[in-house]
């Protein structure tokens, strides 16, 4: 038996209509990946953010962010990008240590700083415009380089709220 990458291991294609085999068309692309130059962009949240466990016990935020590659003068030009958080799940709840990315991201975003039993919600993000760093994911979980054309871009860190005074675009 050859070894695929983890990732290919848990493939199990099913078809949508219930059993049998599985036919051309069956399968959709679920999601967008887009790619755009790593770099400083001008972003606002949308508001959506979602979690997921990885490998059982990683426990994921992804914060959804409009970045805006030609800036806010172009707000008809713009990709949805996640920024990914590692997250602590504790009786249920979600949770985020006082050094974590997250607390440090959302405290330099607001100006404010967290306290031990504030609650702490992803859309304070979505109260200003934001500036983030972007990068290109260059390799897949088991660090083997992907294609060209399967790399895609994520927010790196959100560096904080975006001066109104330097305008749009900037």
């Amino acid at each position: 038996m050859s070894k695929l990458p983890r990732a290919h291991r848990r493939l199990k294609l099913v078809n949508p209509s219930g059993a049998g085999r599985v036919r051309d068309g069956d399968l959709e692309l679920l999601r967008d990946a887009p790619l755009i130059e790593p770099g400083e962009y001008d972003a606002i949240c949308t508001g959506k953010s979602r979690t997921i466990t990885m490998f059982g016990k990683v426990v994921k935020l992804a914060v959804e962010f409009k970045v805006y590659p030609l800036g806010l003068g172009r707000p008809d030009v713009f990709v949805v990008l996640p920024r990914w958080y590692r997250v602590a799940m504790k009786d249920g709840r979600l949770g985020a240590g006082p050094n974590s990315d997250f607390v440090r991201e959302l405290q330099a975003f607001t100006g404010q700083k967290v306290r031990r039993r504030d609650r702490l919600s992803p859309s304070a993000f979505a109260k200003a415009v934001a500036r983030v760093e972007v990068k290109t994911v260059t390799e897949d979980c088991d660090q083997n380089d992907l294609h060209p054309t399967c790399q895609y871009s994520v927010i790196e860190h959100v560096l904080g709220r975006k001066d109104p005074k330097t305008g749009p675009g900037s």
